[in-house]
């Protein structure tokens, strides 16, 4: 119900360019030590979203008698709102298929993205949120500028890995020897009850543990991040394109306001961004 409210007032502030993506949880429930929900509740979460955005009314879950939106003048609607799914398993690829208007997922997905395409079937949008940074020609890939700026995001796909195991299962065998390590020394004198606040300190935003520093490499920078020069952006944007990807979603990593213009300039550089005359 808030999440309906929420959405139908961002939607009226700015018609035809909000899209909201659910999914069963990641960050939003490990933080607070919380596994994520079971499948048959994201279908229902889903499902009543879609019927609240469109006016019809649903049972409160907390009891009661059947609630709706009441709409308000300047926020009346309708105002249409795609539903994207968050999926990587095969239940929640069908809930996509069935409740969704199209899929989001982040960039690193083993096996390749052409797998969850596979999975989720040809007509559904397939949207890849990812963080990233321009790289600059003559820059190392393990500089400051990008350990800085997208090493949160390398630290978080190990937090993954560490809060959900079985995210283990199809990783290259490198990789998941990288894990495993990572996974056995981060356990090692740690206060379990307060695991969640350990682990996640600095999401996105800083480096905290000294474990993490350690996986801020090279390797893990180019594989967990969109990052590199204009071409090699280029180069990848086209192999997501072939993968299936219909959108990519960039959260420009460090500095905001500069990464995004360098993002911007880049893209433009290489084709991949009209400039708003169109140009």
């Amino acid at each position: 119900m808030v999440t309906a409210n929420a959405l139908t007032s961002v939607a009226a502030l700015a018609p035809g360019r909000v899209v909201v993506a659910v999914g069963a949880g990641f960050t939003g429930r490990s933080t607070l030590a919380l596994p994520p929900v079971r499948i048959a509740r994201l279908k229902a979460e889903v499902a009543a979203l879609r019927t609240l955005l469109a006016g019809g009314e649903v049972p409160h879950d907390g009891g009661g008698a059947p609630v709706r939106l009441i709409r308000v003048p300047g926020a009346d609607g309708p105002w249409p709102v795609p539903i994207y799914v968050s999926c990587r398993g095969p239940r929640a690829q069908a809930v996509a298929r069935d409740l969704g208007d199209g899929v989001m997922t982040g960039l690193f997905y083993p096996g390749g993205l052409a797998v969850l395409r596979e999975g989720i079937g040809a007509d559904l949008p397939l949207t890849v949120h990812a963080v990233g940074v321009v790289r600059d020609v003559d820059e190392s890939w393990d500089s400051p500028h990008l350990r800085a700026a997208v090493g949160p995001v390398v630290a978080v796909a190990f937090h993954q890995f560490a809060e959900q195991p079985w995210r283990l299962e199809g990783l290259d065998p490198e990789l998941r020897a990288c894990a495993e390590a990572y996974l056995a020394r981060i356990s090692r004198g740690v206060d379990l009850a307060r695991w969640h606040q350990q682990l996640h300190r600095g999401h996105l935003v800083e480096v905290v543990l000294e474990a993490d520093r350690e996986m801020v490499t090279p390797e893990h920078i180019q594989r967990f991040s969109m990052t590199g020069t204009s071409s090699e952006l280029a180069e990848r944007v086209t192999a997501l394109a072939a993968d299936g990807v219909s959108e990519l979603a960039i959260q420009p990593g460090g500095n905001v306001p500069d990464e995004l213009r360098r993002l911007a300039a880049a893209f433009r550089r290489a084709g991949l961004l009209r400039s708003s005359d169109g140009s």
